[in-house]
């Protein structure tokens, strides 16, 4: 997944995640804009990011 962002100087640059501290190459280091895609859910959910979908059930363990 990449990350389209604008830095405080204006120029711009795509970003995959795995930056520890994203650096224009001028320089620059404030991210002024960040476009990022829409995050996607699916199950029992709503919303406009949401796809509903009946998922069966899981066994699940739980620890006390």
């Amino acid at each position: 997944m990449s990350v389209r962002v604008t830095f405080g100087c204006g120029h711009e640059a795509t970003l995959t995640g795995n930056e520890e501290h994203p650096r224009c190459s001028c320089g620059n280091d404030q991210i002024a804009h960040v476009a990022a895609p829409r995050p996607k859910f699916r199950g029992h959910a709503l919303g406009p990011c949401a796809q509903f979908e009946d998922l069966p059930a899981q066994p699940v363990t739980l620890k006390g």
